[in-house]
């Protein structure tokens, strides 16, 4: 509610800051229920940041979700591969991609 509302606002003031955009947009996924269509604003503030950083891996994971929320999953997939191999051997992430990963839907 008040979060999403307070990060909406400072995201419309400040669309060059990509932190602040991914803030936002996560703020918005988990605002939304896992079954339900992300709102209009998610995919408005993910093109912002691509715009900026395309190669960005938080967009990427989002992308990625976005993408699996809407019933692609052979995107999802695509996206969280690439996301995969460029993250760091050890990092804490990659085990929960993996899982996310296996657990899409076949295509």
């Amino acid at each position: 509610g008040d979060t999403v509302a307070a990060l909406g606002h400072a995201a419309s003031l400040a669309p060059d800051r990509t932190d602040i955009q991914l803030d936002y947009a996560g703020a918005l996924l988990q605002g939304t229920p896992e079954t339900a269509p992300l709102p209009p604003a998610f995919d408005e503030t993910l093109a912002r940041v691509r715009a900026k950083e395309p190669g960005n891996l938080a967009l990427l994971y989002f992308d990625g979700l976005g993408a699996a929320r809407a019933g692609r999953p052979a995107d999802a997939r695509k996206l969280w591969t690439r996301l995969l191999a460029a993250l760091p051997t050890d990092a804490p992430l990659r085990s929960h991609l993996q899982d996310e990963i296996n657990a899409l839907p076949a295509d």
